[in-house]
Parts: structure tokens; C-alpha cells; sequence
């Protein structure tokens, strides 16, 4: 699993099913996700989601708890995010090289926990980042 990085795929869901979970992500079925998980980095045996809303002026240090083996964020709004707001989903990779992406409505980003995956501090004149955080052992 550590061979493979993270995986993105920009228009997961579409706006509609978008707008449908930002007035209830509790009914969010992460059964297709962790299907294409395995398909990338194996078996996937146990999982959880949570709903995470960042405001300016939050980051989000380590997403995963220690006992992870990977895990997947899916991208809620808000539609236009600049970069220069932060708030930007980073990985560490080899040589202490960083990519990111910026947030992006119906986005379905997948990686192994080793990524050490973070969010970036949000600016003040950014806007609250809605996602959907998955992982599992």
C-alpha cells in the first residue's frame, strides 16, 4: 500500500447528490468508495466516516488516527475555492515533497494513511470547507 499514492477523481459525485449530502451527510453510503479503494491499495476490512466542516482560520493537522492503513476525503463545497484561501488537502511525499489539491465540489480523493495527509490553515477570507473523511484498517 505504501507504493501507491493518493487518487483523485474530480466529479465523483454530481451536484445534485452533492447538495443532497450537505443537507444530510449522515445518509452518506461509503460502500462505492471503499470499493474503489481496494481496488488500489486491497482489502478493506472496517471502516468510518465523519462529517468535517473547516472554518477560516482552522487546519487540520493529521486526518487519520494511528491505526489506519488508508483513507478518503470527499469534497462537499463550496464551488469556485481559490488556492490562496488554503484549506488545500496535502500529502507529504518522497524528499519532503508536498501535493495538494484544492477543495472541489463532488471530488473523491483516496490515500494510505503513510501519505500523512493534513488540510491547510484556511484564510480568513476563504470560505468554510465541507468534505466527508473516511478511513479504514
Amino acid at each position: 500500500m505504501d507504493q501507491t499514492g493518493p487518487v483523485r477523481r474530480e466529479g465523483f459525485l454530481g451536484s445534485e447528490a452533492v447538495s443532497a449530502l450537505l443537507n444530510d451527510p449522515g445518509g452518506f453510503d461509503p460502500a462505492s468508495v471503499l470499493t474503489l479503494a481496494g481496488e488500489h491499495y486491497g482489502p478493506v476490512h472496517g471502516h468510518s466516516t465523519q462529517a468535517l466542516l473547516l472554518r477560516p482560520g482552522q487546519a487540520l493537522a493529521r486526518l487519520l488516527p494511528k491505526t489506519a492503513r488508508g483513507g478518503f476525503l470527499l469534497d462537499l463545497g463550496p464551488s469556485g475555492w481559490r488556492s490562496e484561501w488554503g484549506g488545500l488537502l496535502l500529502f507529504q511525499g518522497a524528499e519532503g515533497r508536498v501535493q495538494g489539491y484544492r477543495p472541489v465540489p463532488g471530488a473523491l480523493t483516496l490515500f494510505p494513511a503513510s501519505a500523512a495527509p493534513m488540510i491547510s490553515l484556511i484564510a480568513p477570507q476563504g470560505r468554510n470547507r465541507a468534505s466527508i473523511l473516511g478511513w479504514w484498517n
